[in-house]
């Protein structure tokens, strides 16, 4: 008994003693300890378990922007497979942005990031990702969010998830970026200093676009075009964007699964919609002008 004591002790003291190491190897960044406090939460809390972390080889990552610490690679690195995903998604929102819950766990079920899992709806295991995510401290509570609807991504985390998204992603202003944000990313945050939003012209069959969302900071007016020119879409978000009508063309966008219209001027919707045989989710709240 006494022995086994001595060396539950001796185990003890040496977690300590790499729980002080995993701390210096942080450099005293407090997001750093966070993320990796949580990496060690989910494992058996072990010598041995600890000491597969300290040796990941995450730790001497020599390809990553300067800022971007070895400790915050490494809890995205310790990410299962689907949570990955979800997180790197997460970079299509614009700096200090909030995110809601319910926004967020839409795209990821129309983007088909999730997991199906008996006859459960789907999201309902996305709240459980984005819950997972928030409890591995990669997204934090909005301060005023007592009940964790709302979300914000701190800074070097979505410096991360946009480095590691960089194929994938463009936020900006896509008319000023060219032809090739449409041939070449798959997802676009539209941010712009102008009052609208123009898609810069691609040929036919190279839009490679499957993720459109319009900064909601402020409201813009949105190239009508934009229905016709996104053929691989699956989620479209205008969010508070000055678009008045919806034109009969949407009935193409046959790999549409989400179309967000809160907040905009729509009167009313045609029959064509009726032809988005993939369409999951219609969100019009706020449309206050819907007959």
């Amino acid at each position: 008994m006494e022995e086994h004591g001595h060396q539950r002790r001796k185990e003890v003291q040496n977690l300590h003693d790499l729980g002080i190491d995993f701390v210096h190897r942080c450099g005293g960044l407090p997001l750093a300890i966070k993320v990796i406090a949580r990496v060690l939460a989910t494992k058996d809390q072990t010598e041995n378990e600890w000491k597969k972390i300290s040796v990941k080889n995450a730790w001497s990552m020599s390809s990553l922007p300067s800022e971007i610490t070895s400790p915050i690679y490494l809890s995205y690195e310790e990410l299962p497979h689907h949570l990955k995903q979800c997180f790197i998604y997460c970079a299509i929102f614009p700096e200090d942005s909030v995110i809601y819950r319910d926004d967020i766990v839409r795209m990821w079920v129309a983007e088909g990031f999730i997991d199906e899992q008996d006859d459960r709806v789907l999201e309902d295991i996305a709240e459980e990702y984005y819950y997972e995510l928030i409890y591995r401290n990669l997204l934090q509570p909005a301060y005023y969010s007592a009940d964790l609807i709302q979300c914000r991504i701190h800074d070097l985390l979505r410096q991360l998830a946009c480095h590691l998204s960089r194929e994938e992603l463009f936020v900006g202003d896509p008319d000023s970026a060219g032809v090739t944000v449409m041939s070449k990313f798959r997802r676009i945050s539209a941010v712009t200093m102008n009052d609208m939003v123009v898609l810069p012209r691609t040929d036919k069959g190279k839009c490679k676009v499957r993720t459109w969302r319009t900064s909601y900071t402020k409201s813009l007016r949105v190239d009508d075009t934009i229905f016709e020119r996104l053929p691989c879409i699956r989620v479209l978000d205008l969010t508070g964007s000055q678009i008045q009508a919806v034109p009969p063309c949407i009935g193409r966008l046959i790999h549409l699964r989400l179309l967000d219209l809160d907040g905009t001027d729509i009167s009313s919707l045609l029959e064509s919609i009726c032809c988005l045989i993939n369409l999951h989710i219609l969100n019009l709240q706020r449309c206050d002008s819907l007959h």
